[in-house]
C-alpha cells in the first residue's frame, strides 16, 4: 500500500477561483445497501449485554454523519491517490497516500470543496527505510510530538520517524519474528500516548494483535487483542470465507485498519463490523468499554470494489468530530465510473466517547 503523507487542513476561506466545485450538496448521497454487511443484532446483543448498556444507549451508538468530502488532488501522470491513515495535529488533519508517492500533501477544505497540494518530499529513502529496496507500503501515522510523524511501512512491519523536513529514520524497537508480514498482514496502524510515551503498533490480521512499546527504550511491554464484535458466542473469531487473488478459497478473521489513543484509551477501527472499539489501556488486561458503529452510514457502499473487506482505513478524532477515510483502491463510485477519489467522512463525536 502507498508512500505519501497527506496533510488535510480545514481552512476558514477559499477563493472562488482556487477550487472547482466537487459536490452540489453539502453531503454526498450514498446509495443504500441491498444487504447489511455487519450483523448489528449480534453486535448489540453480545456487547450491550456484556457492557450492561441499556437498549436506548445501544441504539445511540450509531454515528451521526455530518459531511462526506471527496479528496481532490493533483498528481503527475498515472499516479494514484488513496487516502489511508489519519491523524490530528494542532487542529489539522494529516494522512498517508496508499500509493508510490513520497510527498507531503496539504488539503484545504471548505463546505463541500476540498483540494490537495504537494508540500515536501520524503527523502532520502535508504535501504533501511525501504526494506532493502521494496516499494514503501505506508499505512497509519501519528504525530511524534517533535513536529514530525511516526508512520508505518507495512512492507516489512517497521515504524519510521518522518521529520518536519521529510527526513526519515527507523524507530528502534524490539521487533518479534511474528510481526514480520507475509502479504497484507503486517502493521496497519500506529498510535502514541504522549503522556506515557507508549507506542502502539497494530498488526492487521492473521492474527490481529496490538503491541505496546516504551518508545524511549524500544522495549516491548505487552501484546494483546480484543474480541471482535462479530465473534462467535464462545468468543472465538468468525472466519469469513473469501477467494484469494489466485482464485483459491481462504478465510480471514477480524482485521484492524487504524488506531487512535487519547488519555488511557485506545480506539480501534474494525472494518468487518463497521465499528470503532474503545479499549481501556489502564487495566492489566486491556478491556473493551464502549463502541460506536458507522454501518448505517453506508461508508462501504459508496464504491463498487467487488471485495468483502471494508474500505475505511483512516481513523482519528478531535473534541467534536470523528474522522474516517476510505481507501477505495482507485475503484470508481457506483454513481460515477470516472470518480475514483477517496472520501473523508466527518462524524459528530458521541458524548463521552
Amino acid at each position: 500500500m502507498g508512500i505519501g503523507i497527506v496533510l488535510l487542513q480545514i481552512m476558514p476561506a477559499i477563493a472562488k477561483d482556487e477550487l472547482k466545485p466537487v459536490l452540489e450538496k453539502k453531503n454526498e448521497e450514498i446509495p443504500s445497501p441491498k444487504t447489511s454487511k455487519p450483523d448489528l443484532n449480534l453486535f448489540k446483543q453480545k456487547y450491550c449485554d456484556t457492557l450492561k448498556f441499556s437498549p436506548s444507549v445501544c441504539a445511540s451508538r450509531n454515528l451521526h454523519l455530518k459531511q462526506t468530502l471527496p479528496v481532490d488532488v493533483q498528481v503527475a501522470g498515472d499516479q494514484k491517490f488513496e487516502l489511508s491513515g489519519l491523524a490530528v495535529r494542532n487542529g489539522q488533519l494529516f494522512g498517508v497516500n496508499d500509493k508510490n508517492d513520497p510527498f507531503l500533501y496539504r488539503i484545504a477544505t471548505r463546505g463541500s470543496q476540498s483540494a490537495a497540494e504537494r508540500v515536501s518530499e520524503i527523502k532520502p529513502l535508504s535501504p533501511e527505510i525501504t526494506c532493502d529496496g521494496k516499494p514503501l507500503d505506508l499505512e497509519g501515522l501519528v504525530p511524534d510530538g517533535k513536529k514530525g510523524f511516526i508512520v508505518i511501512n507495512e512492507a516489512c512491519s517497521k515504524a519510521i520517524k518522518v521529520a518536519n523536513d521529510g527526513t526519515p529514520s527507523l524507530v528502534k524497537l524490539d521487533y518479534l519474528e511474528e510481526q514480520i508480514p507475509t502479504v497484507g498482514n503486517g502493521f496497519e496502524a500506529v498510535a502514541l500516548d504522549p503522556v506515557t510515551n507508549r507506542l502502539y503498533l497494530v498488526k492487521e490480521r492473521a492474527p490481529r494483535k496490538i503491541y505496546e512499546y516504551d518508545l524511549a527504550s524500544g522495549k516491548l511491554l505487552r501484546a494483546f487483542d480484543i474480541p471482535s464484535p462479530i465473534g462467535n458466542p464462545d468468543g472465538s473469531p468468525i472466519m469469513i470465507p473469501n477467494t484469494n487473488p489466485q482464485g483459491k478459497p481462504w478465510t480471514y478473521g477480524p482485521t484492524a485498519a487504524d488506531a487512535y489513543v487519547e488519555s488511557h484509551f485506545l480506539y480501534l477501527l474494525e472494518r468487518e463490523s463497521a465499528s470503532i472499539l474503545k479499549i481501556d489501556l489502564s487495566k492489566e488486561t486491556p478491556q473493551l468499554v464502549d463502541f460506536v458503529s458507522y454501518a448505517r452510514n453506508n461508508v462501504d457502499n459508496l464504491y463498487d470494489t467487488g471485495e468483502p473487506f471494508g474500505l475505511a482505513e483512516g481513523l482519528t478524532m478531535d473534541g467534536a468530530h470523528l474522522y474516517l477515510a476510505t481507501d477505495n483502491n482507485s475503484k470508481p463510485t457506483k454513481r460515477d465510473p470516472k470518480d475514483t477519489r477517496s472520501r473523508l467522512f466527518i462524524f459528530k463525536r458521541p458524548k463521552g466517547f
